[in-house]
């Protein structure tokens, strides 16, 4: 119920709210695994960027990014 009233496409897809329960971020965790690629370890860490810009009060370099995974149905 949620992911629907979130907007959430895929399974994987995570949004970041801030205090006031507004969309921040909303995309992929990281880059580990996207279609024809499975890293041993990401090489951008999209959620953790946005969490660390959130806490510390930064500017966020991203506020989406295209998630990866099964359609929610």
């Amino acid at each position: 119920q949620i992911a629907r009233q979130l907007g959430a496409k895929r399974i994987s897809e995570t949004v970041l709210l801030d205090e006031h329960l507004n969309v921040v971020y909303r995309g992929r965790i990281d880059d580990q695994v996207s279609p024809g690629v499975k890293r041993n370890a990401p090489t951008a860490k999209d959620l953790e960027d946005a969490i660390n810009a959130l806490v510390n009060d930064a500017p966020l370099l991203e506020h989406q990014t295209e998630p990866v995974g099964c359609l929610i149905t």
